[in-house]
């Protein structure tokens, strides 16, 4: 009767450690690169930011001038929506900022004289699906963690 007193102390004691659970989990360095390409993903392939809302169209000039010129010298040529990523510097610049309960994502919005965070202001942030994808990262790391808890 002892054993299952302390597995069950042990069950009950999980709750309390979730977020500590959830903090270690996001140190590991993979998770972290993980969920910065989600982010980076939702802008590039969708041209979407944080709430899901379009980063806009080029203008013609730049579609038919300067993003060819950009391909040429070796950066992002896409023109079929705004990616932020001309020369790729911006994307670089993604970091995870881990907090206690949970994680921020930041980058360097300074691109000379413009402050991309000022025009696109949710632009750094997880989706609503790109959220659902970091649920579906972490899920495993939280069922090994929690069994191992359990197991002792």
């Amino acid at each position: 009767m002892k054993a299952l007193a302390d597995l069950l102390k042990r069950i009950i004691g999980i709750e309390k450690k979730a977020d500590k659970l959830f903090v270690e989990i996001l140190k590991d360095s993979n998770v972290q690169a993980q969920i910065i390409d989600f982010n980076l993903e939702q802008m590039y392939e969708g041209g979407i930011d944080s709430e899901g809302n379009s980063l806009g169209q080029y203008a013609q000039i730049t579609v038919s001038y300067w993003k060819p010129l950009a391909r040429t010298l070796g950066n992002d040529g896409r023109t079929d929506h705004i990616t932020l990523k001309d020369t790729g510097e911006f994307y670089k610049s993604f970091k995870i900022k881990l907090e206690n309960d949970g994680f921020r994502i930041t980058a360097n919005a300074i691109k000379e004289d413009t402050d991309l965070a000022q025009i696109y202001p949710k632009v750094i942030g997880l989706s609503k699906e790109s959220k659902a994808m970091v649920s579906e990262l972490i899920t495993p790391y939280f069922i090994e963690s929690i069994r191992a808890q359990i197991l002792g």
